[in-house]
């Protein structure tokens, strides 16, 4: 087969899956991304609620955390295995690293999740990318041990040197690494082709990437010896207008962009990134050809071992590579809880705003009148001529909204048996009807296990991505390269890594699995811990390693994505303490020792029953001779208050009754020198005073 006939079979393929694209799956897959968006319907009619139900978006939105969980929260979501007894753990380390830090990994994972739960396909091309030497960059300031060190760099090309008058140096250098690395990238779905009949990737006859809008210049620099072809190719093509893109893109779909210069490399064009089964160099055997294209002119055509591309859909269709979405399972309820949402709410508005019949002639005219009942102002004041009531009649609407209520609930609880993203893997409250451990457990269980097998047909694709990033690394990583793999520097040499690797990519769901494996885990470590303490380390059936091992695995379950952080890695020299007892002699002693706590702990228990017996009658004692002394203190209060009393009392007596005698005394000596006054001077015996 020449490049003629090659070009014109590409040319088939290309115009055959372009017709499928567009005839099933690009119209529909543009409608997908409009449902998940909650865009119109194209149904909705003027002056009547346009409100569209987002049950896609929230599907989707619900459903792509618990399928991220495992791969976000764990470095172990992968491992590789081999044949050998090479350790392989750092490997799989590696691998993240490559796909994690090297690449933007997180967001490769969400892109391609989300694009096959929305659009039904995710896809994820790796391939290795040679190192590209970056433009030069002008230096300046440079000392000559600076300017030494680029020199004596391989990967510095030191161009034009300049000495300044102040001694330092300014210098032209150019970087290129010594290492290409592997490129991981997600591609949109409008991007991606594949023949109509294809069962799957691997097994398509044809399948292809468009790399849309590439910038003419940066072709030429990738293949500097045919630009004159791509100058001729890049005018004679044209891009069609993708709905995707339209509505990827708010209604900008993608164009042939040209500036208007004179300079064709500022233009820009599609480079078809080809893959294509057949047998080109006529050898009799088939073989897969990656081949770079612009229009009619073949820019790279190489054979390789396996697709680049990996796809996934959330539901497979038996015999078809791109299957459906979870937003096809839900778009037919999203309609139907739309509409009954729209009339709900239009009911609503005509419960509260009634339809009314206005008499013309019993109104006014002016802003009082007519004009301020059909403006329909809160409170406004109407001028009518006679009766009132026959100006405006009301016709009331009766309430269904109740109805429309009733059916939302009834095809809420239908979408989520069609799509399985219930209200329990929502973190929403169990219903009363299901308000039970048992009945929760049974509904989370059923929710989850419609989310885990879209997770694992994830996986499955994720897994050839891996696999795949594992053999570009074998095969293009020459040097040894020094990069930190938890928390430690550690050298990475694929050269002395087996042959015969593989890697496994493990899915572990939902919160109630991850709950169920941390309980397995801590029942696992107490047997582990039970088997130590009574047979010892050296015992055959579990050691220290096997016991750090699973509180690694715990801290992991966790979300712990460091154990180390926790349980130090036990040293390569250590030495496990020497054998224990025998477990009849280990038990015997066991019970002595039991029996003489208990002797003692009895022995305890008596002293400090005598101790606190003593102590009781010690502070009985004291109580009782501070109750007497302040019972004496007491009394002697009283007597002495008492004959303080009588001490008065005696005093207040004496008092009164010298007193009474010195008024009796006054009394007596009146009488006396009253009578004596009143007797004649010569009475017989003389005078008294004679």
């Amino acid at each position: 087969m020449n490049e003629t006939d090659l070009v014109r079979r590409l040319r088939d393929e290309e115009s055959d899956a372009t017709a499928y694209y567009t005839s099933e799956l690009a119209k529909e897959q543009a409608t997908l991304l409009q449902r998940y968006q909650s865009a119109p319907f194209g149904t909705e009619k003027e002056n009547r609620s346009q409100v569209v139900t987002p049950d896609a978006m929230d599907a989707v939105n619900w459903a792509l955390p618990s399928m991220l969980r495992p791969f976000l929260s764990s470095e172990d979501f992968l491992t590789v295995e081999s044949k050998t007894d090479a350790d392989v753990s750092m490997i799989g380390d590696y691998l993240g690293h490559v796909f994690f830090v090297d690449n933007p990994g997180q967001q490769n994972l969400h892109d391609y999740a989300f694009d096959g739960m929305v659009q039904r396909v995710g896809i994820i091309k790796t391939s290795w990318q040679d190192p590209e030497p970056k433009p030069p960059r002008e230096y300046e300031g440079l000392s000559q041990a600076a300017l030494l060190k680029y020199s004596q760099d391989p990967e510095y090309k030191v161009g034009e040197v300049l000495q300044e008058d102040d001694g330092t140096i300014s210098a032209s250098i150019q970087h290129t690494p010594r290492m290409g690395r592997v490129r991981v990238e997600c591609v949109a779905p409008e991007d991606f082709m594949i023949a109509r009949r294809a069962k799957s990737v691997k097994e398509a006859a044809y399948h292809a990437v468009i790399h849309r809008g590439m910038r003419l210049s940066d072709i030429f620099r990738m293949f500097p010896d045919k630009q004159a072809d791509i100058e001729y190719a890049a005018s004679e093509t044209n891009t069609d207008d993708d709905t995707r893109i339209s509505v990827r893109f708010s209604g900008e779909a993608d164009r042939n962009v040209k500036d208007g210069t004179n300079d064709i490399g500022s233009g820009r064009v599609d480079l078809l990134q080809e893959y294509v089964r057949g047998d080109y160099d006529e050898d009799g055997a088939e073989e897969l050809r990656a081949i770079k294209r612009v229009g009619n002119v073949i820019l790279e055509n190489i054979v390789i071992d396996e697709p680049e591309v990996a796809i996934w859909s959330p539901i497979k269709i038996a015999h078809k590579a791109i299957g459906l979405s979870l937003v096809d399972t839900v778009v037919p309820y999203q309609k139907i809880r739309t509409e009954l949402t729209r009339r709900a709410l239009d009911n609503m508005a005509q419960v509260l705003i009634p339809q009314k019949a206005i008499n013309i002639e019993a109104l006014e005219d002016g802003p009082g009148g007519a004009q301020a009942l059909a403006n329909g102002d809160i409170g406004a004041t109407m001028l009518v001529r006679g009766d009132a009531t026959k100006a405006v009649a009301f016709f009331p609407t009766p309430d269904t909204s109740a109805t429309a209520l009733q059916g939302l609930e009834y095809f809420a609880m239908q979408k989520q048996e069609a799509s399985g993203i219930s209200a329990h893997l929502q973190g929403q409250d169990a219903q009363k009807l299901h308000d039970t451990a048992q009945g929760v457990d049974l509904i989370q269980s059923a929710s989850n296990s419609r989310v885990e097998l879209m997770a694992r047909w994830y996986a499955e694709g994720l897994e050839s991505v891996f696999n795949r990033i594992l053999k570009l690394i074998c095969q293009h990583q020459d040097q040894p390269r020094t990069v930190k793999l938890r928390g430690k520097p550690m050298e990475v040499n694929p050269s002395l890594w087996p042959d015969d690797m593989m890697v496994r990519v493990h899915v572990g769901m939902a919160a109630s699995s991850r709950e169920r494996q941390i309980a397995n885990l801590s029942i696992i470590i107490g047997t582990q811990k039970e088997i130590l303490l009574n047979m010892g380390p050296s015992n055959p059936i579990v050691g220290i390693q096997e016991l750090r091992n699973s509180l690694a695995r715990l801290a992991e379950a966790q979300g712990y994505k460091d154990p180390t952080a926790f349980y130090r890695e036990i040293p390569q020299d250590y030495q496990p303490p020497p054998p224990g007892k025998d477990p009849k002699q280990v038990e015997a002693e066991g019970k002595i020792a039991i029996a003489q706590a208990e002797s003692q702990a009895k022995q305890q228990q008596a002293q400090g029953e005598a101790a606190a017996k003593i102590q009781l009658e010690r502070e009985k004692a004291v109580a009782e001779m501070q109750l007497a002394r302040e019972k004496a203190a007491m009394e002697m209060q009283l007597a002495r208050e008492r004959l303080s009393e009588e001490f008065k009392l005696k005093a207040l007596e004496v008092q009164m009754n010298a007193e009474t005698q010195r008024m009796l005394g006054a009394h007596k000596n009146s009488i006396d020198g009253a009578a004596k006054s009143n007797l004649p001077d010569n009475r017989p015996g003389g005078k008294l005073d004679a």
